[in-house]
């Protein structure tokens, strides 16, 4: 994640430290394309490729938008009957760079991680049985497998 992020969060809450985030390794980046890859029956685990895959698979919630007041994943989950594992990956829109917290702290924070105009993310969890693309215009896809 962008340290920009951090400041403004710190900026706005002086007296609240910023969320714990885990940026992963190359290695860990590249062995979650290769599980994705496997749960959604790819050939291929180029990260171009699966960007463009979920994005077909993708079923857009015309229900929610992340420009929104009052905008939360949770509702999105429930909505879904998805109960997330503590922890959730954030794909920065190349699986080049995955984040990792815990899906509390992304749901109650998420309007400083998440900018719109300039972000395009896939959220799931280690299961890798659900992912929530949340565009940079706020439109929120879903791709779900079992």
């Amino acid at each position: 994640m962008d340290n920009f992020k951090i400041k403004h969060f710190e900026k706005d809450n002086p007296s609240k430290k910023f969320p714990e985030i885990h940026s992963l390794s190359l290695q860990e980046t590249e062995s979650i394309c290769q599980k994705l890859s496997e749960k959604l029956g790819l050939n291929s685990q180029d990260p171009k490729f699966i960007i463009d895959v979920i994005d077909k698979k993708g079923v857009i919630l015309k229900e929610f938008n992340a420009n929104d007041d009052g905008f939360l994943l949770s509702a999105i989950l429930s909505h879904l009957s998805i109960q997330p594992r503590k922890n959730v990956y954030i794909n920065w829109y190349r699986y080049d760079q995955i984040d990792e917290m815990t899906f509390d702290d992304l749901n109650n924070y998420f309007n400083y991680i998440w900018y719109p105009a300039s972000d395009d993310i896939d959220i799931f969890d280690s299961s890798y049985s659900w992912i929530v693309t949340v565009s940079h215009e706020g439109y929120v896809k879903f791709v779900e497998k079992s």
